[in-house]
């Protein structure tokens, strides 16, 4: 590494100032490895000037020369924390956790890990070196994070940090409840009737990949046209599934009971729903207030007869007791009855009238 040399120039001019060099490192191979760096002002950093680093070596017919600058349109990064699966730490004690960074421009990055706000030691995670993919413009990353399952880990919050020239603030992608989605829990189920379909809903489940739904017709016919969807991760690390199945309110017949059968590692789910079956309830109804309506009509009949009869009876035997009675008397009564006053004969001939 004696012959070996590095330049540096800020826009075509060198420079040997703010330049800091690290003891040579032999690799594996009989190779060394040597850093050179350049403290640059933000200022300085802000004009655009062009950076250039030339590393020379008498073994190479040419030097290696790299350029970087301040790009006039920076793409700004896309981080994301990918899930864990459950193959990736069941039957183990540790895990790790993948943050992908991609679409930025330009390639120069830096990314970090905090646990619960606070930083975690730099040994403890990897990063994968800058690339771009043939024909496109822009960069993409990756970090990978070791942690263990631990009793104290169940509710922290893991997040990645990304610094890029395209934003002046942090970018972060957050995790909560990591080992939530491996310690195993029974699924809830609800199943519902739509307009042309039915769907049958499983929650609150993990892990996720030992689920699955099907569907039966009155129990053992086995269904197939129907839509199932992948599993999605939700609060404290379970996760939700649902399954469509199309039909519609004609081709369902009175009687017939669907199922939505939920089978994962913890519990078995069966949920039936029917069409009620059409009764001639309405029509009886009909015809009983009809024969209601009738019995009345009759009991009121009967009663006003029975009224009526009674009268013309009670009238007929005032009628037969008054004559019997006028008999009775003979002649001198109705003699006595020519002296009755005028006044008198009067009132009797209105009471006469009046009946």
């Amino acid at each position: 590494m004696e012959d070996f040399s590095i330049t540096w120039r800020v826009g075509g001019t060198n420079t040997t100032q703010n330049i800091r060099t690290e003891q040579p490192v032999s690799n594996s191979n009989g190779t060394e490895t040597m850093r050179n760096f350049l403290s640059v002002s933000a200022e300085k950093w802000q004009t655009y000037v062009p950076f250039s680093c030339e590393a020379k070596h008498p073994c190479a017919r040419q030097s290696r020369k790299e350029l970087i600058s301040k790009s006039k349109d920076p793409k700004l990064p896309t981080v994301e924390i990918l899930p864990l699966s459950d193959w990736e730490a069941l039957g183990s004690n540790a895990a790790t956790l993948r943050c992908l960074i991609s679409g930025f421009f330009p390639s120069d990055i830096m990314v970090t890990w905090e646990k619960d706000g606070l930083g975690v030691p730099s040994s403890d995670y990897v990063i994968s070196p800058v690339y771009r993919y043939s024909g496109s413009s822009t960069y993409s990353t990756s970090s990978r994070l070791n942690i263990s399952i631990t009793e104290q880990d169940q509710e922290s919050t893991y997040t990645c940090v990304v610094k890029h020239e395209s934003s002046q603030e942090l970018l972060k992608s957050n995790i909560e409840h990591v080992f939530g989605s491996l310690s195993p829990s029974r699924p809830s189920a609800v199943l519902l009737q739509g307009p042309q379909e039915l769907v049958c809903l499983a929650y609150g489940f993990s892990p996720a990949q030992s689920i699955s739904i099907t569907w039966f017709l009155d129990g053992t016919a086995s269904l197939q046209s129907y839509n199932t969807s992948e599993p999605h991760r939700g609060p404290k690390g379970k996760f939700s599934i649902q399954s469509r199945l199309p039909l519609s309110p004609s081709k369902w017949l009175p009687g017939e009971v669907y199922t939505c059968r939920v089978n994962h590692s913890t519990a078995i789910i069966a949920l039936n729903i029917s069409k009620p079956e059409i009764l001639e309830g309405i029509v009886f109804f009909d015809e009983n207030k009809q024969v209601f309506v009738q019995d009345v009509r009759e009991g009121n009949w009967l009663m006003t007869s029975t009224f009526l009869l009674l009268f013309f009876v009670s009238l007929f035997y005032g009628i037969v007791v008054t004559l019997i009675k006028t008999k009775r008397r003979g002649p001198q009564e109705t003699s006595s009855a020519t002296v009755i006053p005028a006044e008198r004969r009067r009132i009797s001939g209105t009471l006469l009238k009046i009946f």
